[in-house]
């Protein structure tokens, strides 16, 4: 049971209920004379472990010619008797492994044009993994394009895949893919010499022969998958084995075949099928599409409503952990929903299993007795096994007294209501282990059956199935579903005052709906807002009404600033559900003063700054304030000229914060009777409009040596007005970082250090440049000595001598002077033999140097 709170948030959509009200009534349904299936590969790509079955169920009340053609592989013809079941056992040789064969196409098909139903089964031979799925005919929907969707799942495991089956019927099909993830086409498709990738998201084109098959696979999840055709075709999801938990220690094989778009339905009630939760995937075929999801017990949307707002072929996912949990989903436009069913794990019976819900639009009226599939042979021989079945009906109908029997013994159990919150929308019976009848038929004690749906399940040892015994595939009309709208997503107003709420309509049907204002979630409106009118009527055509919402003053609100949500919904009086057509935010804000003022500001020739300060206001609100300062002079600016433009900043005033400082930097300095005049107004959902004169101004000479900011203007405080706002798209800002005084002192003394460092490597460089000419001289008188006494001596030894001019001084940068004498007679330049030099000696000796 759902908590009871959730019931303040409960949206739900209107059902409409597309049923046969006579016996003279057609409708489309999965009763056919003509079907094509096709068996993709189980978890083993042995195909001889694995055992597959077709079972043939009629309801007509005379015998049925049934034949299967399957080409070279199979061919039988058998007779089903009234409301019998019939249960074929099909060649491994057809299950579908990859592209190397394309007659694999198994016809299905009446020779007296009776109507039968066809489900089909796969399991490996030993018990390990299978699935079964409810076949649906080729129905001509007389439209120029039929649209697929693929869901699916993924495994832990890479060695099995995500697949899709493609299947023609007695046409051939111009097919366009658009996968999710690559996929591999063969050559007999693309005309090419080798298999072609076709990359995910892009699309491709191709036309299969008749009674061919197309099998499509990836090591990731191929949901959202895109396939359109000229024609109808069975497109078949599966897996070959996969967990819907990941975690779980059992896979398993899944299996169903996806409907056209146009058969999708709106409305979904699921129950538990196995004791280990499930996973919903949807996806929608429209854009803008709204879905209302409310899920019970343990669930991922446990007690709320989930809104999601959908385009074309987006895919959903929730996980329901809760053994007894379930979800419900309620659309504006058609989707498909998946259950799957968790494994039981090895502890228990049974692997996880997957089903296509059928939408409470495709209920049926079953035939009295109801004709089941052969259980003991749907799966395998393998024991222990159970079998069980889910009947699920919509709460507009009495079952209170309805009972099933098989065998003559009563095996449904009490019908349980199926919430959705506080509201029933369906009830259901469980029928609990049903296998090994010889029969195969459920009574029912009354004839008056209402529409329902039936879902049938078993385990069998590690091996979990679920499938839609029945369903609907008429069209959903659009009647009755008009789109409506507010003509803004907000609104904003003050207290006492007034706002005209604006709905549209547009899509103009020619019918009356009546739809209902009302706060989001059906909570009462506050005391002090008062609608002029809570249920709208929209007469054949009408495109557009008002609304006036009025809040007058005598409640209180929690903050200066408060918004709520008001939603436009349809109620169906019948089943009493909500279908919500769209929600608008309403904010209002109350008569309280609300100042922003300037509370004083410091002038220094060409910088001004201000600092603004936010009074009186206890909301939770972001909004950006617009300062336009503007300069006049008092006298006739016959000296000084015009004042200067000063430029316009805007402010984010965060929750919580009351001062603001910024400054301007002005383009001349100011005269001594400057007036500063400030307009101050917001661009928020609240706009506070003012106008302000302070001066003249006390200006302080940016040429004073004693020029300090403590001399200021104070400035009156200023309640501003409420005018009528601008709408914005949001009221969040991000707030900025504004420049205050001490930062600037902190600038001014970063540039002063960064002076004094600079002088100080500069004379240190003066001082290592002064040391080497010293120590270059010095060196240049020993060297002149030495040459002297050389002179004198007189010797007649002539040694080599290289003077290296380059090292004898080199640059102030290097601080050090290399003076290299080379020597035949010593390596040491300190025991130099005297050299014998010519005239030129001195001279060269200093021109070296």
């Amino acid at each position: 049971m759902v908590a009871c709170h959730l019931e303040q948030y409960l949206v739900l959509l209107l059902l409409l209920i597309v049923t046969a009200t006579s016996s003279g009534t057609t409708l489309k349904d999965q009763n056919s004379d003509s079907f094509f299936v096709a068996l993709p590969r189980n978890r083993h790509n042995f195909i001889n472990f694995v055992r597959c079955n077709l079972h043939v169920v009629t309801d007509e009340t005379e015998p049925v010619n049934v034949s299967i053609d399957a080409g070279a592989y199979f061919q039988s013809n058998f007779i089903l008797p009234p409301f019998g079941n019939q249960t074929v056992r099909l060649p491994s040789t057809l299950i579908v492994v990859d592209n190397t064969n394309l007659d694999k196409a198994i016809h299905v098909f009446t020779n007296d044009g009776k109507k039968i139903k066809v489900y089909s089964s796969s399991v490996t031979q030993h018990g390990h993994s299978g699935a079964a799925y409810t076949a649906i005919p080729l129905l001509d929907y007389e439209i120029e394009e039929y649209t697929y969707y693929v869901i699916s799942t993924s495994s832990s495991a890479s060695a099995v895949r995500s697949e899709t089956l493609l299947v023609t019927g007695l046409s051939s099909a111009n097919i366009t893919i658009t996968p999710t993830q690559d996929v591999m086409l063969p050559p007999f498709i693309t005309g090419l010499p080798d298999d072609l990738v076709v990359l995910a998201n892009e699309m491709y084109e191709f036309n299969m022969p008749p009674s061919t098959t197309l099998l499509l696979n990836s090591v990731s999840d191929m949901s959202g998958t895109k396939i359109t055709s000229n024609v109808p075709i069975a497109v078949i999801c599966s897996h070959m084995c996969a967990e819907p938990f990941y975690g779980e220690q059992l896979c398993d094989h899944f299996l169903f075949q996806s409907q056209p778009t146009i058969a999708w339905g709106s409305t979904f009630m699921s129950q538990p099928i196995f004791s280990s939760g499930s996973v919903y995937k949807f996806i929608s075929s429209e854009d803008n599409a709204t879905v209302a999801v409310t899920c019970s017990d343990n669930s991922s949307l446990s007690d709320t409503v989930a809104y999601y707002n959908m385009s074309a072929g987006q895919l959903k996912q929730i996980v329901v952990a809760s053994q007894s949990g379930y979800c419900t989903f309620v659309s504006d436009s058609k989707i498909l929903v998946v259950q799957f069913a968790g494994a039981s794990g090895i502890s228990g019976l049974g692997d996880p299993c997957s089903v296509a819900l059928t939408p409470i639009e495709h209920y049926t009226k079953v035939t009295n007795p109801l004709s089941l599939p052969s259980f003991p042979y749907l799966m395998t021989d393998a024991s222990p096994y159970t079998t069980n079945a889910l009947i699920i009906v919509q709460s507009s109908y009495d079952v209170s007294n309805l009972t099933v029997s098989l065998n003559n013994s009563v095996v449904s159990s009490p019908w349980v209501p199926v919430f959705a919150g506080q509201v029933i929308i369906g009830y259901s019976t469980k029928l609990v282990n049903i296998s090994g009848s010889n029969e195969n038929k459920l009574y029912f004690n009354r004839e008056d059956l209402p529409p329902m749906y039936v879902i049938v399940n078993g385990l069998v040892v590690t091996i979990g199935y679920c499938f839609s015994l029945n369903t609907g595939l008429d069209v959903i009309t659009e009647v009755s579903r008009p789109k409506a709208n507010f003509s803004s997503g907000s609104y904003f107003m003050s207290e006492e005052t007034s706002e005209t709420l604006i709905l549209n309509r547009y899509n103009q049907l020619n019918e009356t709906v009546v739809l209902q204002l009302r706060q989001c979630g059906g909570n009462s409106l506050p005391e002090n807002f008062v609608l002029s009118e809570s249920n709208i009527e929209f007469t054949e055509g009408v495109a557009q009404t008002n609304v006036t919402l009025t809040v007058n003053s005598d409640g209180e609100l929690s903050h200066h600033i408060q918004c709520f949500c008001l939603e436009l919904v349809q109620r169906n009086e019948l089943f009493s559900y909500y279908r919500p057509y769209a929600t608008s935010n309403v904010c209002v804000q109350d008569n309280e003063d609300v100042s922003l003022v300037a509370s004083n500001a410091i002038i220094n020739s060409t910088l001004l700054r201000l600092r603004l300060t936010l009074s009186g206001y206890n909301g939770n609100m972001d909004q950006t304030v617009t300062v336009r300062p503007r300069l006049e002079y008092l006298s006739n600016q016959s000296s000084g000229g015009s004042a200067p433009v000063l430029p316009t900043i805007n402010v984010y005033i965060t929750k919580y914060v009351s001062t603001y400082t910024y400054s301007l930097r002005l383009s001349e300095p100011l005269l001594l009777d400057s007036v500063l005049y400030i307009d101050l107004y917001t661009q928020s959902n609240i706009s506070i409009n003012t106008t302000s004169k302070y001066g003249p101004l006390l200006i302080i000479p940016s040429d004073s040596s004693s020029a300090t900011p403590t001399s200021t203007v104070q400035f009156p405080t200023t309640t501003f007005t409420v005018a009528t706002p601008p709408l914005i798209e949001s009221l969040k800002q991000n707030p900025e970082v504004f420049i205050s005084f001490l930062s600037i002192l902190a600038v001014l003394l970063l540039i002063i250090i960064i002076f004094l460092v600079l002088l100080v490597l500069i004379s240190c460089r003066l001082y290592k440049q002064s040391k080497t000419v010293s120590f270059v001289t010095k060196e240049r008188k020993e060297l002149e000595a030495t040459n002297t006494s050389a002179t004198v001596q007189g010797s007649t030894m002539q040694p080599v001598v290289d003077i290296n001019r380059e090292s004898l001084y080199s640059t102030a940068s290097d601080s050090i002077v290399h003076n290299t004498i080379n020597t035949t007679d010593s390596p040491s330049r300190h025991s130099v033999s005297p050299p014998a030099c010519h005239s030129s000696c001195d001279k060269l000796v200093e021109s070296n140097v």
